[in-house]
């Protein structure tokens, strides 16, 4: 993911909507391989969240294209301009802010537009009021549930077998979660 994000930040990848279209649906079907689901569009909507809105921080390359190039536009435009004698205003900046403001309408640009998460996080905030008042009250229930803080603090639980949080050894979720902390150098829990 540190390629695609450094792509957007430098590439105005906004103005090709197919290739965006294209490798979001990628992004999505790898999603649903590795969780063998299939994934209704607010189920994907909420997935593209960032984890404190409580998605699983899948970005969105639609959604997270125009604010990335924006934040990266804002923090090196001086810097360019000083290089290149040039003070016009950045390519395509119109047309990523117009954009960006289609993605998050109620939000002013922010104060801070060189953090790309000055950005994001209106995009996000729009779409969590989307998801929640188009949902049902468990759905609700739901979306408020996973964004609450200390919702994901089961993450951090040390399996232990006198709290009965440990699975048994043959289990094949004990084998993937072996599997993964060998593979994230993280032997120490098992």
């Amino acid at each position: 993911m540190p390629e695609l994000m450094y792509t957007l930040r430098t590439y105005p990848a906004f103005t090709s909507p197919d290739l965006i279209g294209r490798i979001d649906n990628c992004i999505r079907e790898t999603l649903q391989d590795v969780t063998n689901m299939s994934l209704t569009t607010d189920c994907w909507t909420q997935a593209c969240l960032p984890c404190r809105f409580g998605g699983l921080g899948v970005p969105s390359v639609r959604l997270t294209a125009p604010g990335a190039y924006l934040a990266s536009v804002h923090r090196n435009h001086e810097l360019s301009s000083a290089i290149t004698g040039n003070l016009d205003e950045p390519l395509f900046l119109r047309a990523a802010v117009e954009l960006w403001e289609c993605y998050s309408p109620s939000f002013d640009i922010p104060e801070t537009p060189s953090n790309q998460r000055s950005w994001q996080d209106p995009v996000s905030k729009s779409q969590l009021a989307s998801l929640i008042s188009s949902s049902d009250n468990s759905s609700v229930s739901r979306l408020k549930g996973c964004k609450a803080l200390g919702s994901g603090d089961w993450l951090n639980a040390i399996p232990s077998v006198p709290l009965a949080s440990a699975l048994p050894m043959n289990s094949s979720a004990w084998l993937l979660l072996s599997v993964l902390a060998h593979l994230f150098a993280l032997p120490s829990l098992f």
